[in-house]
């Protein structure tokens, strides 16, 4: 409630000077807009963006990997598009953060396959054409 009330302060003061942007899930703004009814007059348009759909992670993952140089095999695009399509279905307004999480992820493994590699001492000044390659090893939980 306090941060309700403060809100209201700030736009009598400044009232047409700014613009207040409140970002949340959507279920916590509509909360906060029921608990504090007099905010509905302070902030009569709202704008929901969308949750993002299937084909919005997938671009966003495969330009991720392909901006790093990486290639994905058969085995593993099939188990990433899987796992987009359970964070779509399942994330909905944490999906983009859920999505940059797992390839996060599957980043962390590639690299420490090939740190591995170097260590073993099976790493030679060239790359291996399959070391940049994603494979269904690196993208399995």
């Amino acid at each position: 409630a306090s941060s309700a009330r403060q809100l209201i302060e700030f736009n009598e003061k400044h009232a047409g000077k700014t613009a207040i942007v409140l970002s949340d899930y959507r279920s916590e703004i509509n909360k906060l807009l029921r608990d504090n009814r007099e905010l509905n007059s302070v902030f009569p348009l709202r704008i929901h963006i969308p949750a993002f759909d299937i084909a919005d992670l997938e671009d966003l993952v495969f330009f991720k990997l392909d901006q790093d140089g990486y290639r994905i095999d058969k085995g593993a695009y099939d188990i990433i598009m899987k796992e987009l399509r359970r964070i779509a279905r399942e994330a909905k307004e944490g999906s983009l953060a859920e999505t940059d999480k797992y390839i996060g992820n599957i980043l962390d493994k590639v690299e420490t396959r090939r740190a591995q590699k170097f260590l073993s001492g099976n790493f030679t000044q060239e790359i291996d054409e399959y070391e940049d390659v994603i494979t269904k090893s690196d993208v399995i939980a």
